[in-house]
């Protein structure tokens, strides 16, 4: 297993904490400390959730709730995912869809828990310039601006 988590490997991954339910993922980096495993990922969000900010408050609104409740809401996003799409099915993504353009956001720290199927797919990037992008879509003037190809 631990030869398919390689960078640019595609995920399908659960975890309500950013929310995410059968989303596919670009693994781009891979954490081991203190024991415990956590990944760096690419994960396809409307554009209004692309925040940064945004994103620490809903993940610091859930690491503060009661130990108990976010295991409740983790089993839940599982169980939903599965009951809504199938055990092994991914989430419809439009381009455009009803609610917007998407975009992009990292996802720091998703915890090996949330993984539920490694593709057999994998694409090869270069995570310095992902990371150089995200990063400048930080930036509010840049935002909106179209992609590097």
């Amino acid at each position: 297993m631990d030869k398919r988590l390689k960078c640019g490997r595609v995920l399908l991954v659960s975890c309500s904490q950013y929310q995410l339910q059968n989303q596919l993922v670009l693994l781009i980096k891979d954490f081991l400390g203190d024991g415990k495993r956590s990944f760096q990922v690419l994960a396809t969000c409307l554009d209004s959730e692309s925040l940064p900010d945004d994103q620490k408050r809903k993940s610091d609104e859930f690491a503060r709730l009661p130990q108990e409740e976010r295991y409740w809401l983790e089993e839940s996003c599982i169980l939903e995912g599965s009951t809504r799409w199938g055990i092994e099915a991914v989430a419809p993504l439009a381009l455009n869809g009803p609610r917007g353009p998407r975009s992009f956001r990292i996802v720091n720290d998703l915890p090996i828990s949330s993984l539920l199927g490694v593709t057999k797919k994998a694409i090869k990037i270069d995570v310095a310039e992902v990371l150089s992008e995200a990063k400048s879509r930080e930036i509010p003037r840049l935002r909106s601006a179209s992609f590097k190809d």
